[in-house]
């Protein structure tokens, strides 16, 4: 003879179990009634059946096992009974078999007595003639390649001398960064390079003035 269990809310309302020689219920993944309730205990109760008749114990659980507002420590359990494990409610079946009904379908199967064939059309393919495609050539492809002419440069006598002048003034500034800018000259150099020359020229006679004095002074003393 075998029991059901019946949850009758919470996480694991609907759900029911069947129980053949004995089965621990509890929030533990090792019993075999696995429940998800925080009020329950690991391993809450202990269903069994006992020389045909069940009990159900309580395993030293947290919130116990009440019927009726009673709690309970092991009680012979009967058809229908309800019980608290903690806050959750179960119902507990004796010897019934609970049978889900099939729904039957709804109307009838639909036989189809003759079968439509459809026939396969073939694309018949059309023979077009072959166009032949002149090539196209562009303008340059086209173009008729001309002789190249040389064109020799014409200058005047007016550009022939200046450009002999330039070559002559670019040959002196050339000497004269060869030779130093006081070889050169010095017409070609900045003014300011011009003056420093100049100032230094006359600086340098000075030097040479004032020593001559002073070595005249010695001589008539």
């Amino acid at each position: 003879m075998k029991a059901q269990v019946f949850i009758l809310s919470g996480r694991d309302v609907g759900r029911s179990f069947t129980v053949e020689e004995a089965s621990r219920l509890g929030r533990s993944s090792e019993c075999e009634i696995s429940l998800r309730d925080r009020s329950i205990s690991r391993f809450h109760a202990k269903l069994e059946c006992v020389d045909g008749a069940w009990f159900l114990e309580d395993l030293n659980s947290r919130n116990g096992v009440r019927r009726d507002g009673r709690g309970l420590k092991r009680v012979e359990v009967m058809d229908r009974d309800e019980f608290l494990l903690g806050q959750l409610p179960i119902r507990i079946r004796i010897g019934a078999e609970v049978r889900v009904a099939q729904p039957e379908p709804v109307g009838g199967a639909v036989e189809f007595e003759e079968e439509i064939e459809f026939e396969s059309l073939e694309e018949e393919a059309v023979d077009l003639p072959e166009i032949e495609i002149e090539e196209l050539r562009s303008p340059e492809e086209e173009a008729v390649d001309l002789p190249e002419i040389e064109i020799e440069e014409l200058r005047s006598p007016e550009e022939e001398e200046r450009g002999g002048y330039e070559r002559r003034r670019r040959e002196l500034l050339d000497s004269g960064r060869r030779r130093g800018f006081l070889r050169g000259d010095l017409a070609q150099q900045p003014w300011w390079i011009r003056t420093i020359a100049v100032v230094f020229v006359l600086g340098l006679f000075a030097v040479l003035a004032f020593f001559a004095f002073k070595a005249v002074e010695m001589l008539r003393s």
